[in-house]
């Protein structure tokens, strides 16, 4: 993966223990930070944070154009694409922004 061509503008990383590795991942598209402006070097990472880190790993773009699969990931959440993507097995197209469009569904036999 390319590292993106931007540096990090958070306002609370500066002398942070954490400050060369959060520039990193937000160079690599993996993390990124609060509306705000901050990151929260300090603050527990949530699921659908977790989740989206994961899914840029794997270069994975948050998935369009489903509906939900769980009843706490409500469509209008910032996550909602992220968690579709990590939860479900699919062939997909990535679109010019880097999300995904499902094309097919591949039901999975978990037990």
């Amino acid at each position: 993966m390319d590292p993106i061509l931007r540096v990090s503008s958070f306002t609370d990383i500066g002398g942070s223990w954490a400050e060369q590795s959060i520039d990193e991942t937000y160079r690599f598209g993996i993390a990124g930070g609060y509306k705000d402006g901050s990151f929260q070097p300090n603050s527990q990472i949530t699921r659908e944070e977790a989740v989206k880190m994961i899914n840029g790993m794997l270069y994975r773009g948050p998935l369009t154009g489903v509906e939900a699969s769980y009843p706490d990931n409500r469509s209008g959440r910032w996550s909602f694409g992220h968690v579709e993507e990590a939860t479900r097995t699919h062939t997909y197209k990535i679109n010019e922004d880097g999300s995904e469009t499902m094309i097919k569904y591949i039901p999975e036999d978990l037990w």
